[in-house]
């Protein structure tokens, strides 16, 4: 049975919520003499997402590369129990935040854009 979470570069993380939404922009051409409808290309597919949950030592590195190395990406996974999820690919960390509360543990969130996707078990 698959695990209801979150997978970064491989690596399972412990989080309580997270999202991958994927978008397609189609493109359309129109011609300049008005003879002949519009024309519908395939579009762009432009891939973001997010997670959080309570901050653990490992997601440190997490904000470290993200600050000092922007280049690395990771492979990001959602699913749920049954293994249907969402993976993006080549996705790159773009914000961060961690915060913290008077007698609450501290919790962190990561912002993400991907450059593809592919849907597994659906």
């Amino acid at each position: 049975m698959a695990v209801r979470g979150v997978s970064i570069g491989g690596t399972p993380i412990s989080v309580t919520d997270g999202s991958i939404n994927v978008t397609k922009d189609p493109l359309y051409e129109s011609k300049m003499n008005g003879i002949g409808g519009e024309t519908c290309y395939e579009g762009l597919v432009s891939v973001s997402g997010s997670f959080g949950g309570l901050y653990r030592s490992g997601i440190g590195a997490y904000f470290t590369n993200m600050l000092t190395d922007p280049q690395t990406s990771y492979t990001i996974i959602v699913s749920d129990e049954s293994g249907v999820g969402i993976t993006a690919t080549t996705c790159y960390l773009t914000s961060g935040e961690i915060s913290a509360r008077a007698g609450e543990f501290a919790k962190f969130s990561l912002n993400f854009v991907g450059l593809d996707y592919t849907i597994a078990g659906a």
